[in-house]
């Protein structure tokens, strides 16, 4: 059953994305953002900070990855690469028996300390619900983080990051910014506005997990 579902991943990200009316007709109905069937869940979300139409795709730059229990999406802006850019979207999504929802948002947090350094990371509470959470992470400098991809002394995000689980499908979506070392407690150095940033929140109160039934 596992094989089955993750075939029609790729398929599915390209598909609903935009969410076609052609295309989604099996899809609960949304209003803005995107949507794509991931395992047991449907998952709505919003787009990505950068796109000032609903042409998802066109404005974007795609990446999209699955293993038999695991799949990836990320976006960055269309003049930007993944090796080196401002901005990111990523959406994971992966199926677990076993795992609870404690556990994922913790570990989910805990990938930050590593690149960044304990000592850089800040975490803010957004909301924490049965079925889900929402963090802003400050990563004020990542002096261990991976070079090749953009990271290093000097290279500093803001991450928001919601968490949540339907059944065995759980879900991670960030939505990044990148930019100069920073002092979390002057807003005025960060890779992104507090305008954009309270605006990208809110939005992201707003995701959702709805039943799949096949």
């Amino acid at each position: 059953m596992r094989s089955k579902i993750v075939k029609g991943l790729a398929m599915a990200a390209v598909s609903l994305i935009l969410l076609h009316p052609a295309s989604a007709q099996k899809a609960p109905k949304i209003s803005g953002g995107s949507q794509i069937r991931l395992f047991d869940a449907w998952a709505q979300f919003p787009y990505p900070s950068w796109h000032k139409t609903e042409n998802a795709l066109k404005e974007s730059r795609l990446s999209r990855q699955q293993q038999a229990d695991t799949f990836v999406l990320a976006m960055v802006p269309k003049s930007e690469t993944f090796q080196k850019w401002t901005k990111q979207y990523s959406l994971v999504g992966h199926w677990n028996e076993n795992l609870t929802l404690s556990k994922f948002i913790s570990s989910s947090i805990h990938t930050f300390s590593k690149p960044c350094g304990a000592e850089n990371v800040s975490v803010r509470k957004i909301v924490r619900q049965p079925d889900s959470g929402l963090v802003v992470v400050f990563c004020a400098n990542s002096p261990n983080g991976p070079k090749q991809y953009g990271y290093g002394e000097g290279v500093g995000e803001v991450v928001i990051l919601w968490m949540g689980k339907h059944k065995n499908t759980f879900v991670k979506i960030y939505q990044y910014w990148r930019g100069g070392k920073f002092n979390v407690a002057d807003a005025s150095t960060w890779p992104v506005t507090t305008q954009r940033l309270d605006r990208s929140v809110l939005e992201f109160t707003g995701i959702k997990l709805l039943p799949y039934t096949p």
